[in-house]
């Protein structure tokens, strides 16, 4: 996804903030608690994705973790399944996604028995 390289090109993609830009005063809902004391500009992309977040450093602690557990609690078959997902979201969805319709086939079997 190409970033828009002119201030107008991005007032435009933000209307709503690009309004309160204007004015001298800038919404807080739009921004994380933590300031970033390194603005972006063409030069200094690297360094400024450097800037660290603790919340989202503890987020993806908690993530691999759980991800973690999960690849753990599964046989070798399941897990052939799971194989370059990094991520517990990717990894449930993916577990999902295997059983979701065998489950589906056995309760549709299970009402056929029972009206049977």
């Amino acid at each position: 996804m190409a970033l828009p390289s002119s201030p107008s090109a991005v007032q435009s993609a933000t209307p709503v903030m690009a309004s309160n830009l204007s004015d001298g005063v800038v919404d807080s809902r739009f921004f994380f608690t933590k300031k970033i004391s390194v603005l972006l500009d063409d030069n200094n992309y690297l360094l400024w994705r450097q800037q660290e977040n603790l919340e989202f450093s503890r987020f993806e602690q908690q993530d691999y973790a759980l991800a973690s557990w999960l690849l753990s609690s599964v046989s070798t078959v399941v897990l052939l399944h799971l194989i370059g997902l990094d991520t517990s979201t990717k990894i449930w969805n993916a577990i999902v996604t295997l059983y979701d319709s065998k489950t589906t086939s056995r309760l549709m079997f299970y009402r056929r028995a029972l009206h049977s």
